[in-house]
């Protein structure tokens, strides 16, 4: 016999595809089934992916969207005035303690707008975002390495996963502690001129 949670999660595939066909108007609810897919049915979130032709990535920031969200309990008539292209950008910067600021950005400005906010604030903090998906298997072994390194877990979350990936990038490399003072560097003729590396980010 099918278990009933299995039921609910064929009847979260339907309902995900039946919104599918309107994304723009009905997208919190829809990215709340994906997120449920994406977490505790991945194959059945591939279905979805077939059957919807919705692209991977536009996918991807629904799950964002619905686990994000729905840690910080926004009002779904919220983010459905704010829509989802917005919501998708201050996602990548809300915390439970400036949600209601983020909100509010989202609500008096354009995307562009908020895209060139959000910008701003980064470089007055001297911050970077980095992006990465993973497999549910992939992100196990992910979670795990983390926990290691000295990341918690937070919920459904991890906390201090930014430390714990310095300290595995670290490890590796051999590199010396950060807070421990390094050697001095050579002093630099005031006419030779510095050389300048660009790292490129996919």
């Amino acid at each position: 016999m099918r278990s009933k949670f299995t039921s609910k999660l064929d009847d979260l595939l339907r309902r995900a595809l039946d919104l599918s066909s309107r994304p723009d108007d009905s997208f919190p609810e829809l990215a709340r089934c994906l997120a449920t897919l994406h977490d505790h049915a991945f194959p059945k979130w591939k279905r979805f992916l077939e059957a919807s032709g919705m692209g991977r990535r536009k996918a991807y920031y629904l799950v964002e969207i619905g686990n994000m969200f729905e840690r910080l309990q926004v009002p779904e008539a919220r983010l459905r005035k704010i829509g989802w292209t917005k919501a998708q950008i201050i996602g990548r910067h809300i915390t439970r303690a400036n949600a209601n600021r983020r909100l509010k950005q989202a609500e008096e400005n354009t995307a562009p707008q908020l895209e060139a906010l959000m910008r701003d604030e980064n470089a007055q903090m001297a911050t970077r975002c980095v992006k990465m998906y993973f497999t549910a298997e992939e992100y196990l072994e992910f979670e795990q390495a983390i926990l290691r390194h000295g990341g918690t877990q937070s919920g459904r979350g991890l906390r201090d996963k930014e430390k714990a990936t310095l300290d595995m990038i670290r490890k590796a490399h051999g590199a010396p502690d950060m807070e421990k003072p390094g050697p001095k560097r050579a002093r630099r003729d005031r006419g030779q001129r510095p050389r300048r590396r660009g790292v490129a980010w996919a």
